[in-house]
């Protein structure tokens, strides 16, 4: 039996009381046998340029035998591959024989893009084979049947289209389909779009009609990504999900941002766990924390679709995580993802090369010193099958040597993980780029951009966030001014008491709240803690917030009227931020904050992943190109938030490290002789 992609089946339609009936082309190495069959009595056929109903239709291209027999059957071998006929515009007619001119039956053959065939293999001792075709018909849908081999005891056989796959993941009826007669069944899906069906799980079941638990045939139907291809880069985000409890539900979560909502389309492939409720959580997936956004249930497809009233990037704090549940079993995760930080992810439009028309995405996420490449592309008129970041830097022709293989695209998505950071590979301006099924031709790519710059130092604050009471909630603020507005993001540990609220009031840490019974007037309220992080952009500069050190950042519990933890803002004359550098190919690149706090001195430093894991971090006396001892030890780095990041107290007054030369010096993980990342602490503006 031929494979199914060297078959095409479509419905004959009669025309001005003409006969029914249908086509199929068949694969014979580079030719194509063409059957057609009609029910009732026809002339010549033939297959002919351009579509039934059309002025083009009247040109003959390829003549068929005439249509004969006490089936009405014509079985032609035509000199050309299926895949030009396919992708030539082209359709199937048959005339009368009595008036030549004059067409009975005629029917479109379906571009490659908007058509699925799949095989149908015979169930238990059956001996049923044979092929179901889709074939797009503008918001309908074609299903043409046949099989090679009747079932003994009936003629005509039930056929449904059912949710899940072939096997004991077979679910309920999703669209009934006409009885198979003669070995055949055609039917048209009224107002079912061949996209909708290709977006979920589906599989074609033939039963006997006497007998609906006697399955003979079935075969499984392709799922196809189907990007939002309208939309731009920026304003998507795709996360792989990892099968979690042997549950075999991997997939990806597709997050496009449309202003201040966001579209979350979950998809599972087929597995051994049925799966129910999803969910966006706290994250990440090894320590999942609290439901922050519920999504809508997975369905029998796997498929899950639900517009959430937050933005995109309120998304991208590196705190979340998608996650799936068992339907049998909620305690039971089935699949998760973490939502990547914005710093550590970046999608890129995928553009059809070489006429496929296969557009899509492309989103590369920082995991550990990996990448996360989740690629979705649309259905076109070539098939793609391998993918691969190639060396670059542009498209086209020649997009350069492979320097990874990602995994094949199926379905029209590509899922892997490579050993490549994604600081090398937006660093070295690599591309990903796709290639045809079973060929060499190059079917979408895109050039991967190199990383935006790090803001000035000079607009860069950062300070530590303080327990309020025997909370244990600590953490760091990080201020970045932009012009007359300023990023303000905000990570808190989780402690003994949940965190939710956080606000910008105007006043000190140090206030007595017996007394006041609150710190002071709100200035600015910002996004809710999201998996321990907020991120909001507020209408202040930088300038503005540091003045006089007269404004702090509050942590409150739900009830907003219980405070879990403060971080002054420190004035401008008593802090400094300074950039680290990467070093020895790290690629780390960063900030340091030291301020004043009395006699003692607080040190904020956040890197960017990078190709190099740091760890290990001090003040050293010296210079960054001769560093000299360790002053004071800093808490080991450790990522959060997307950034890595060490906070610490030391007792050392804050002038001490700005008055004779000391630098902030990171080390490797495992390898403290490697040094990543460092930093030369500023020395007093020289008095005026």
């Amino acid at each position: 039996m031929a494979n199914a992609s060297e078959v095409a089946q479509i419905k004959l339609a009669g025309v001005g009381g003409g006969p029914d009936g249908w086509a199929v082309l068949s694969a014979r190495g580079n030719e194509t046998e063409v059957v057609v069959r009609l029910a009732g009595a026809a002339g010549a056929a033939g297959i002919y340029a351009g579509f039934c109903g059309t002025p083009a239709g009247s040109g003959l291209a390829y003549g068929l035998s005439k249509v004969a027999g006490p089936n009405n059957t014509s079985v032609t071998t035509v000199a050309l591959p299926i895949s030009i006929i396919v992708n030539g515009g082209y359709s199937i007619g048959a005339r009368s024989a009595s008036d030549p001119s004059a067409f009975v039956s005629c029917g479109n053959l379906a571009t490659s893009a908007n058509t699925a065939t799949i095989a149908l293999g015979a169930l238990g001792a059956s001996g049923v084979r044979g092929f179901a075709t889709l074939n797009a018909l503008g918001a309908d849908t074609e299903v043409v049947v046949q099989i090679s081999r009747p079932v003994t005891g009936a003629e005509a056989q039930a056929i449904h289209i059912l949710g899940g796959t072939c096997g004991a993941n077979l679910g309920g009826v999703s669209w009934p389909l006409t009885n198979m007669t003669n070995n055949v069944s055609v039917t048209t899906l009224t107002g079912v779009n061949l996209v909708s069906i290709l977006e979920g799980t589906y599989a074609v079941n033939i039963h006997r009609a006497s007998d609906a638990t006697q399955y003979v045939a079935c075969g499984n139907l392709p799922t196809h990504a189907n990007p939002p291809t309208s939309a731009e880069a920026a304003n998507v985000v795709i996360v792989a999900l990892d099968a979690q409890n042997n549950s075999g539900r991997s997939g990806w979560a597709l997050l496009e941002g449309q202003g201040a909502q966001t579209k979350v389309t979950l998809r599972l492939l087929p597995g051994a766990t049925a799966t129910g409720a999803a969910h966006i959580r706290g994250g990440p997936c090894n320590t999942l924390g609290a439901v922050v956004h519920p999504l809508a249930d997975i369905a029998d497809r796997g498929l899950s679709v639900t517009t959430l009233n937050t933005s995109l990037s309120s998304l991208l704090t590196g705190g979340l995580a998608v996650n799936t549940h068992s339907k049998a079993n909620a305690a039971v995760y089935t699949a998760c993802g973490n939502i990547p930080a914005e710093m550590n992810t970046v999608t890129v439009k995928l553009a059809a090369q070489n006429r496929s028309g296969q557009n899509g995405f492309a989103t590369l996420s920082t995991k550990g010193t990996s990448t996360n490449v989740v690629t979705l592309l649309s259905r076109g008129a070539l098939t793609s099958g391998t993918a691969g970041v190639h060396s670059g830097p542009n498209c086209g022709a020649n997009p350069g040597v492979l320097v990874r293989a990602l995994a094949n695209v199926t379905g029209g998505a590509s899922v892997s993980t490579i050993d490549l950071p994604l600081s090398t590979i937006r660093v070295n301006k690599y591309v990903v780029n796709t290639v045809q099924q079973g060929g060499t031709t190059y079917t979408a790519c895109a050039a991967v951009p190199s990383a935006p710059a790090l803001a000035d130092a000079a607009n860069v604050v950062q300070f530590a966030l303080g327990q309020e009471g025997d909370t244990g909630v600590t953490g760091w603020v990080q201020l970045i001014g932009q012009g007359a507005s300023t990023k303000v993001t905000v990570y808190v540990t989780a402690g003994t008491a949940a965190s939710e609220n956080v606000r910008i009031h105007r006043g000190s840490c140090d206030f007595n709240i017996s007394d006041s019974g609150n710190p002071g007037s709100v200035v600015f309220t910002l996004n809710n803690l999201a998996g321990n992080v907020s991120v909001t952009t507020i209408n202040a500069s930088l300038q503005s917030l540091l003045a006089n050190g007269e404004h702090m950042v509050y942590v409150y519990q739900k009830d907003a009227s219980t405070f879990n933890a403060c971080g002054q803002i420190p004035a401008p004359n008593l802090t400094t931020t300074f950039a680290l550098a990467g070093r020895n190919g790290s690629q780390q690149n960063g900030y340091a904050t030291l301020t004043a706090r009395g006699e003692r001195t607080e040190v904020v430093v956040t890197l960017t992943n990078g190709a190099i894991e740091s760890e290990a971090i001090h003040i050293y006396s010296g210079t960054c190109a001769n560093l000299g001892k360790v002053v004071a030890p800093l808490t080991s780095l450790s990522e959060k938030a997307g950034l890595v990041t060490s906070v610490t107290t030391v007792d050392t007054p804050w002038g001490v490290f700005r008055t004779s030369p000391h630098v902030v010096n990171t080390h490797q993980k495992g390898a403290p002789a490697t040094y990543t990342a460092c930093g030369a602490i500023p020395a007093p503006p020289a008095a005026s």
